[in-house]
């Protein structure tokens, strides 16, 4: 299966799952980290049925020194699911995560590592203090 074609269904996959949030806000956590958290295990929650209904196997979930959240395995590739989430707000800093050049490389150096990055932007809905949007 093309990466493309991967990243777009992806995508779909990840709006379905963020409906409900798009339209009434997430709710905001204490800090930036523990919103991306939030996120990530909200897909987390869902990655086997993405995967499933993509006609694709997932894999386990890496542990803390990948450099991926999630994977998927797609004729004999390895495909690196990376969730990085970022704070729009102007008056707060977010980096969006960031990890090494390294290995970015050593991953990618594998005859059959690919990886794909989802970032997902959030900031305070105006109309609600407690609630984050993601867009």
């Amino acid at each position: 299966m093309d990466l493309r074609k991967i990243s777009c269904q992806i995508e779909e996959k990840l709006l379905e799952i963020f409906s409900e949030d798009l339209t009434s806000g997430l709710a905001a956590r204490e800090d930036s980290r523990a919103f991306g958290a939030m996120v990530e295990e909200k897909i987390a929650d869902n990655w086997k049925q993405i995967c499933a209904d993509l006609g694709l196997s997932s894999l386990k979930r890496p542990g803390k020194r990948s450099i991926f959240d999630f994977a998927l395995q797609s004729n004999d590739k390895i495909t690196g699911l990376d969730v990085k989430t970022k704070d729009l707000d102007s008056a707060r800093y977010s980096d969006g995560g960031i990890y090494s050049v390294r290995n970015i490389l050593k991953f990618l150096s594998q005859d059959n590592g690919m990886l794909l990055i989802a970032e997902l932007g959030h900031n305070k809905l105006s109309n609600q203090s407690d609630k984050r949007n993601i867009t």
